[in-house]
């Protein structure tokens, strides 16, 4: 499949993203403080879909039934939001980096959470997807938080920030007024800077930086398998 027409699809979806971002903005500043929570969310899962669709115009991911499975399912985008949130941090976080020692800084690594989400996504969704007729020989280690965005956590957040849950009994769960305005904030802020990314990333900025390189490499050593089970179909 030509490349050009997943770095459109790509762009089809940063530009979405940035119109959710405008309409979380919107509702942010009529203090409908649910709507914008729920709509930044979504911009995030719309450049979470934009990143994927980026990696495999550029070959770094491959174009399967469970790839395109894992564009429809949130946790699956959520867990590609903790990859990109890495790549693209708050700026505090990022002046921080910045004053780390030279030899600290030559051989980029992966958080915890960040490993935890690339192999989740791989391994959890992607393989499973496929295949259920294998297992770990030891169970994984997964960081917890990662952990919790791959079983769906986010997804169940934004739903609370869109609907009245009901317990079982009946009773009112929780109710979209709930949602903090700190927290509203901090994934408006985050959606702006994920979409900043992609922007980056579908421009040609970005594509030397040594986390991304590094991101790179470790993904398609994830998905080799992939790649020598196509090669011999060819």
């Amino acid at each position: 499949m030509c490349a050009n027409q997943f770095f459109k699809s790509s762009d089809a979806c940063l530009q979405n993203g940035k119109r959710l971002c405008e309409d979380a903005q919107w509702m942010f500043d009529i203090e409908h403080l649910p709507s914008a929570y729920a709509l930044s969310i979504l911009a995030q899962e719309e450049f979470a879909k934009a990143f994927l669709l980026h990696l495999i115009g550029e070959h770094v991911i491959p174009w399967n039934t469970e790839v395109q499975r894992s564009l429809r399912d949130h946790s699956c985008k959520h867990l590609l939001v903790l990859i990109m949130d890495w790549l693209q941090p708050p700026i505090e976080e990022f002046l921080a980096k910045l004053k780390e020692p030279f030899n600290k800084q030559e051989e980029p690594s992966f958080p915890s959470h960040v490993a935890s989400a690339l192999n989740i996504y791989r391994h959890e969704k992607i393989r499973r997807w496929k295949s259920q007729n294998w297992c770990w020989l030891e169970d994984p280690d997964y960081d917890s938080g990662a952990q919790k965005v791959g079983d769906g956590h986010v997804d169940r957040l934004k739903q609370d920030a869109l609907y009245v849950r009901i317990s079982k009994t009946g009773e009112i769960a929780s109710l979209p007024s709930t949602v903090p305005n700190d927290e509203v904030e901090k994934e408006f802020e985050k959606a702006k800077r994920l979409g900043d990314l992609v922007g980056r990333l579908n421009e040609g900025e970005i594509t030397m930086s040594g986390e991304y390189e590094t991101l790179k490499a470790t993904i398609k050593i994830l998905f080799a398998e992939e790649e020598i089970s196509r090669n011999n179909e060819k």
